[in-house]
């Protein structure tokens, strides 16, 4: 078999809005039963409401003798350039496949009818991607397989003080504001505009891009805050103080892990940290819905250093279709692997 091939009958390219029932099934079907495959960006409901706001998602289907074997979704520009569905929104991406089954990425471009495919969020564990890597950054993670009182113990033994000075915050917030009302899943469509409201005064006053202004966007959001299936759903979580709101949080899940997306607050609390109290209490509550994983997204915030247990490596880079780029990428890897690796180690 050549380097490049892959392991099925086929590959059937078709519009994110053509696929059939038995193939969101068999999607489904590669996603839950694969652990590597846990979060909510790779559920077909995912590609299914970007497909329903765009036009240039794609959907490249692996199909095997008897059954489609991988699913790997993508836009697609008029260049035949390739970059994740949703593109910046989207914070874990890839192939969805069966546990075990092996391809190769170069072939698996020039099947789909790309140039190239960009990415910066694919797992590690893909390891198609990995000689086509320009970087590996890591998405924290809070663990609460063992529940939340396992976690909070854990986090102190570590020596990390963040959520004991928390909880003085909560003490001190509900002592002076008035008592603290937390909804874990609400189903108030206003509380989702006053999110995107606060979210766009946060981005423009800090001279970022407001993806609000975007109308897919909105209309992406609005789309996921509306699913509540048992395999994927929109999480609106909201602190309210006295009955104000003062920390918002929008993210999605699928069977067992939440992706923490899009938090924000009301700056005149801000002293009191909310944002932080709100993820505290979700991650508390994250068993009633059967979450045993709070992905926190790339990103070296401060508190997310001190909440996370563990961490999901993360590459970026980009695959050539070009048998012969690929192969000159994929040799410039291997090359720079190999001189860190006999590097001799460097002494004060």
């Amino acid at each position: 078999m050549a380097h490049d091939a892959i392991q099925c009958d086929r590959v059937r390219v078709v519009s994110g809005r053509e696929l059939m029932p038995e193939d969101w099934a068999a999607w489904s079907s590669c996603q839950s039963e694969n652990p590597a495959l846990a979060s909510p960006f790779f559920r077909p409901e995912y590609t299914e409401i970007i497909a329903a706001v765009r036009d240039d998602v794609r959907v490249a289907i692996l199909e095997g003798a008897d059954r489609s074997r991988g699913f790997f979704p993508f836009q697609m520009d008029t260049g035949r350039c390739g970059i994740p569905v949703g593109g910046f929104l989207s914070d874990y991406q890839g192939v969805i496949a069966e546990s075990g089954f092996r391809w190769a990425a170069p072939g698996l471009m020039r099947a789909s009818g790309l140039r190239s495919w960009r990415f910066d969020h694919v797992p590690d564990s893909q390891a198609a991607f990995r000689p086509y890597r320009r970087a590996v950054t890591q998405s924290p993670v809070m663990d609460l397989a063992e529940g939340y009182a396992r976690y909070v113990e854990d986090r102190r033994k570590a020596g990390s003080e963040q959520i004991k000075k928390a909880l003085g915050l909560r003490r001190k917030l509900e002592r002076e504001r008035g008592p603290i009302e937390v909804d874990i899943q609400s189903a108030d469509a206003g509380l989702l505009r006053l999110l995107m409201d606060w979210k766009s005064r946060q981005y423009i006053e800090s001279g970022k891009t407001d993806l609000f202004a975007l109308s897919w966007v909105v209309a992406v959001l609005e789309r996921i805050f509306a699913q509540r299936s048992a395999a994927f759903a929109g999480m609106l979580s909201v602190l309210r103080v006295g009955g104000q709101p003062v920390a918002l949080h929008f993210g999605l899940r699928s069977q067992t892990v939440w992706h923490y997306w899009l938090p924000t607050y009301d700056p005149e609390f801000a002293h009191f940290s909310p944002g932080i109290l709100l993820l505290l209490a979700m991650a508390e509550r994250a068993a009633e819905f059967g979450m045993v994983r709070i992905d926190l997204g790339v990103g070296r915030a401060q508190y997310k250093q001190r909440l996370m247990n563990a961490a999901t490596p993360i590459i970026e880079g980009e695959v050539p279709a070009s048998r012969l780029k690929a192969a000159v990428v994929s040799g410039s890897r291997l090359l720079l692997d190999s001189l860190r690796r006999s590097r001799p180690p460097q002494h004060p």
